[in-house]
């Protein structure tokens, strides 16, 4: 129970730290069409926000806009805009899940922040709404904003059963909307749902037209931060403590060492800047410890401790984002399951009379640890130094075993 409720603590703090600020260069264009120049708090955001936090200077006071109270904002350095539009649109979440328990379609109408994809005679925009779906609308001079449609509903067939239907009602409003361009009317069949074709098939049509406003996307590419994997290697100095009342509670138990080899994913908060993240890992390692001497029973023993594991990490993790030198600090916990257990004790009765037997019956073969650790991160490669401390292989009562290790791991990044 204390190492769940560490875990849930850190992941308490993981949700904090995903709140850390980003300000970065950015203007306003307020309901007068007047730009404002200052710095917006960027997440590069998966969802589109529902609201923007601003300040007119590094220094200066925040300031929180919805929708209602501006007319959009520009990112200055992907040169994303984002505008403030009255939309309705078809929420419902197309997940098998849900779609199988509700038949009703969720609708928002409310006026969103919409990123601007192409501007013309017909602009279009995107709109990720809270389920992650990614909506795409048009408007014109005369013309209302309106959604491109696509719906997805569960059907009942009794040759196949249930299945997933999804109907591209775009394909027929993109027909009717480019009916007086017949040159870009006839690939409006071809056009997929996404940013790039929708764009391409919208400037094609303002092309057509001939329009004397510019025509062009408006986003750049910005950079998204990826999903990290890699292998890595190690060393570890285990020290093992054996307390309680027990017959194997003894001093002199030798630390022993272990090479640690494995994979890691590290998986980021924020599309925005690289610092906060899920770190984990899959890890071979082993725990081994041996005792020789005479104990109360006045018997020579020798004790014999080799345990092999395979150990998977949950660490978050913050990474400085600046430079090329990017120092980081992690915490978290890990779960260990021995596929290898061996414990044995040799008690010499005499030169001819010897038993050998299980020093643990049944050792526990799921570990718990707790992780801290630090590194410096260059390119490809990481260097991180850890201290783990574990609840050990001790399946008695009466017998405690802790093991605290001390490791050096590098790490190189695959993709």
């Amino acid at each position: 129970m204390r190492i769940l409720f560490l875990y849930l603590l850190l992941v308490c703090m993981g949700s904090n730290a995903f709140a850390q600020r980003n300000y970065v260069p950015a203007t306003i264009i307020t309901l007068q069409k007047d730009s404002l120049p200052g710095y917006i708090d960027y997440r590069n955001w998966n969802i589109t926000p529902t609201e923007i936090r601003f300040r007119t200077a590094p220094n200066a006071p925040i300031q929180t806009f919805r929708p209602p109270a501006i007319s959009g904002f520009r990112i200055s350095s992907t040169n994303e805009l984002y505008l403030s539009k009255w939309l309705k649109l078809d929420i419902t979440p197309h997940t098998m899940d849900y779609l199988s328990n509700h038949t009703e379609r969720v609708y928002q109408q409310d006026t969103v922040f919409a990123m601007q994809l192409v501007q013309g005679s017909l602009s279009l925009y995107s709109f990720t709404d809270e389920h992650n779906r990614e909506h795409y609308f048009y408007d014109g001079a005369d013309r209302q904003p309106e959604e491109l449609k696509v719906i997805k509903q569960m059907i009942n067939a009794h040759a196949v059963g249930t299945s997933l239907q999804t109907m591209d009602y775009y394909h027929e409003q993109l027909d009717l909307l480019f009916n007086d361009c017949q040159e870009v009317r006839k690939r409006t069949a071809a056009v997929s749902y996404t940013e790039k074709s929708l764009s391409n098939i919208f400037l094609r049509y303002n092309n057509c037209k001939g329009s004397e406003a510019a025509t062009r996307t408006i986003v750049q590419a910005s950079t998204k931060n990826k999903v990290h994997f890699g292998i890595q290697a190690g060393f570890s100095q285990n020290n093992i403590r054996f307390k309680g009342n027990h017959p194997l509670v003894a001093d002199g138990y030798k630390n022993g060492s272990s090479p640690l080899l494995g994979v890691w994913l590290d998986v980021p908060f924020s599309r925005g800047v690289r610092d906060f993240s899920l770190h984990t890992g899959l890890t071979y390692k082993s725990v081994k410890t041996e005792w020789q001497g005479t104990p109360a029973s006045g018997r020579y023993t020798e004790r014999k401790f080799d345990l092999s594991y395979i150990q998977l990490d949950l660490l978050f993790r913050y990474t400085y984002p600046k430079g090329k030198w990017h120092p980081f600090v992690n915490v978290g916990v890990a779960g260990a399951a021995a596929w290898n257990a061996k414990t044995e004790q040799k008690v010499v009765y005499s030169s001819t009379d010897t038993e050998i037997k299980e020093a643990i019956e049944g050792p526990r073969r799921l570990e718990q640890s707790l992780i801290f650790g630090a590194g410096l991160e260059y390119s490809r490669f990481q260097l991180e130094l850890r201290h783990a401390r574990s609840n050990g292989f001790s399946s008695y009562n009466s017998l405690k075993i802790s093991v605290a290790s001390y490791q050096a791991m590098l790490k190189y990044r695959l993709f």
